[in-house]
């Protein structure tokens, strides 16, 4: 992992941990700054508005616990979110699989990445042989 990874990360961490233990409203740069151990113009670098690090929650399960609480207070925040998920769905539906199949498989990883979110995680070793079963399916004949 890059230094600069390592940082976005501990970023992350930071503004999650502010928000879980101190509510949305107590979400600043200066704040999450501190919190990480930086300078706020070292945050800046990496993420220039409190919308950047919103944006980047969708690939961090803490920040996306975070997410759900910051979209109380912007809801523009979820229309972008929004926005990205269905470019996913798009792509999907125009892979050449059968769009029942493809609409079957998006919902059923939807609710695994929900259950990870509310904390109710599959063991490992089901969580792959689902992912595996769900891309068999992807792979059948129309």
């Amino acid at each position: 992992m890059t230094k600069k990874t390592e940082t976005k990360e501990q970023i992350l961490r930071a503004a999650a941990e502010i928000i879980n233990v101190e509510g949305v409203f107590s979400l600043t740069l200066e704040a999450v700054a501190k919190k990480a151990g930086i300078s706020k113009g070292g945050l800046l670098y990496h993420f220039p508005t409190k919308d950047d690090l919103f944006n980047q929650a969708e690939e961090d399960i803490d920040m996306n616990t975070a997410f759900l609480a910051a979209v109380a207070t912007n809801p523009e925040l979820l229309k972008q979110m929004a926005k990205s998920l269905q470019e996913v769905h798009t792509n999907i539906e125009n892979d050449n699989i059968n769009p029942i199949i493809a609409t079957i498989v998006r919902l059923a990883v939807d609710g695994m990445y929900f259950n990870q979110l509310y904390g109710m995680n599959l063991q490992e070793d089901t969580r792959k042989k689902v992912l595996n079963y769900l891309i068999s399916l992807t792979k059948e004949e129309k």
